[in-house]
């Protein structure tokens, strides 16, 4: 699978141009154990790599109530 990581902008530019109709999600009442402010304080940048997975892992998980949505939403703003 290819990263996305260097095709930010072509990907935004896409979303843009087929944006589909978007609401507002309710936040889970679940904290997740970790804040940016933990990313923030990486030694490294191999800790900040890690503390970044792990934090968007645990932010997945708990907002599993709305997955479907958001995965709907990206696909008709990325239509292939």
């Amino acid at each position: 699978m290819e990263s996305t990581c260097g095709r930010g902008h072509v990907l935004r530019q896409r979303m843009v141009a087929n944006l589909p109709e978007l609401w507002e999600l309710p936040p889970p009442k679940t904290d997740v154990g970790m804040t940016v402010d933990d990313v923030l304080r990486a030694r490294n940048a191999a800790e900040h790599r890690r503390l970044v997975l792990d934090w968007a892992t645990r932010l997945w998980a708990v907002w599993v109530s709305h997955r479907m949505t958001i995965r709907t939403w990206i696909k008709r703003a990325l239509p292939d």
